[in-house]
């Protein structure tokens, strides 16, 4: 990048951070600066490619926080970098037909199993250490969400919503009862992403499904968590590009038919409200779950 361009790119940040911004977004602004205003230069990074490095690459997630968020990171930045199929991973649990694969691949999509459990078998039989990335979503926006989906027969097969029995209830039974089926799951969540370890990420969910800026900022510090400075400027390029393709705000979201994948925004105002009245002692537990990953339960 020309000296001169690279200054003036400086200088418009140093200014736009003191007027106040939020610094992450500060970070982020910089770094498109210097990425738009001309070409990369770029320069080798000794090694092998990421997913031959020994490193184990993660993407979490669990019921409704995420699921089609990680997948499709993980996805799109390791194949922008040029990984081939079987560097890449899925494993769900269950196990459904044609939903899991190359379970020992370097890079892996893990879905509603991810306990302190596996945690430790992950760690142990990553020599090279391994970098978890994981979607944190408040646990009652989580329970709500999944009523919505599956009342609509949405994974008709799923075992753990029985979502036939789903398409048959009113919004306060739906939500009584879906609650109760996700507990397990939240509370692995939390387990491991309340207070994360050194070589796991928390992803806010709803920072970055909230905005195209917030969005910015949050796959800058997953790329930033993931490879750190083990990518030359133009890989660090493309892996932003096909991230942002999980922005829902740019690409709404549809399914294989071309039907939007989001659900409709009244009936997320009911369920949010129903699960204002689940029954108390899951409700305790829930609100417990919520502080202890930092939502307000006020």
């Amino acid at each position: 990048m020309p000296i001169a361009c690279a200054r003036r790119c400086f200088f418009a940040w140093i200014l736009f951070c003191l007027a106040g911004a939020d610094s992450d977004l500060c970070l982020v602004q910089l770094q498109t600066a210097l990425t738009s205003s001309g070409e990369p230069e770029v320069e080798p990074i000794p090694g092998p490619p990421v997913w031959e490095n020994g490193i184990h690459y993660l993407a979490v997630a669990y019921h409704k926080s995420g699921v089609d968020l990680m997948k499709g990171l993980l996805q799109d930045i390791f194949h922008a970098l040029g990984a081939p199929d079987e560097a890449l991973g899925r494993w769900i649990r269950p196990c459904y037909p044609l939903s899991c694969a190359n379970f020992a691949a370097p890079a892996r999509v893990l879905l509603d199993m991810y306990t302190p459990a596996l945690e430790a078998e992950e760690r142990a039989a990553a020599p090279q250490g391994m970098r978890v990335a994981g979607s944190v979503r408040d646990p009652l926006d989580m329970v709500a969400s999944a009523y919505c989906y599956h009342v609509r027969g949405r994974e008709i097969l799923n075992v753990m919503a029985l979502t036939p029995l789903v398409m048959f209830m009113d919004v306060q039974a739906g939500v009584d009862f879906l609650a109760g089926r996700m507990l397990q799951l939240v509370e692995d969540m939390a387990a491991v992403f309340a207070a994360p370890a050194n070589d796991t990420h928390r992803v806010d969910y709803e920072r970055m499904t909230g905005s195209s800026v917030g969005f910015d900022v949050e796959l800058d510090k997953l790329l930033t968590f993931w490879f750190e400075d083990r990518l030359t400027d133009a890989e660090w390029a493309a892996a932003l590009s096909a991230g942002r393709r999980q922005d829902l705000h740019r690409h709404p979201p549809k399914d294989h038919r071309g039907l939007l994948h989001t659900n409709s925004p009244d009936c997320m105002a009911q369920a949010r409200l129903a699960t204002r009245s689940i029954p108390e002692d899951l409700r305790s537990r829930y609100q417990a779950l919520r502080r202890r990953l930092g939502y307000s339960t006020g």
